[in-house]
C-alpha cells in the first residue's frame, strides 16, 4: 500500500483554524518545527492562481510588525500559495532566522525575478 502525503498540519507548534497545506509546504513546516526559535506556526489561507502555473517554489518573509516578533511568510509554487505566520521566541535572533527561512526558496533572484537578472548581466557585462 503505497503512502499519501499528509495535506494536514495541528497540534504541537501548529495553532490557528486552518490545518491544509500545499505539498510543496509540508516538507518546510515540518523543517521549521524542529526549530528551537519558532515558538507557534499558525496556517492561513491557500490561494491559486493559474496565471503563475510552472513557477518555483519561493518562500517570502516580512516581519509582522506592531510590537509581535513573528514574520508572514508566503510559500509558493506552480500557482499555489500558502500564508504561514510564524511566532518567535525572546530570545530569538530575527536575521539569522530570517535567513534561514528564506533558504527554502528555490530562486535566487527574490522578489524582482527575471527584471534582477538581466539588471545583474548588464552590470557585470560593463
Amino acid at each position: 500500500m503505497a503512502s499519501k502525503k499528509k495535506t494536514h498540519r495541528a497540534g504541537g507548534k501548529f495553532c490557528g483554524p486552518h490545518t491544509t497545506i500545499i505539498p510543496c509546504a509540508g516538507s518546510i513546516l515540518d523543517e521549521w518545527v524542529k526549530c528551537d526559535s519558532i515558538k507557534k506556526i499558525s496556517l492561513g489561507l491557500i490561494v491559486n492562481n493559474r496565471s503563475s502555473t510552472g513557477s518555483p517554489l519561493r518562500v517570502r518573509c516580512k516581519e509582522l510588525g506592531q510590537g509581535v516578533l513573528g514574520f508572514h511568510i508566503k510559500i509558493s509554487k506552480g500557482g499555489e500559495t500558502q500564508t504561514v505566520r510564524l511566532f518567535l521566541n525572546p530570545a530569538s535572533d530575527t536575521q539569522s532566522l530570517r535567513d534561514y527561512i528564506e533558504s527554502f526558496s528555490d530562486t535566487q533572484a527574490g522578489k524582482r525575478g527575471k527584471s534582477v537578472r538581466k539588471a545583474r548581466k548588464r552590470h557585470t557585462n560593463r
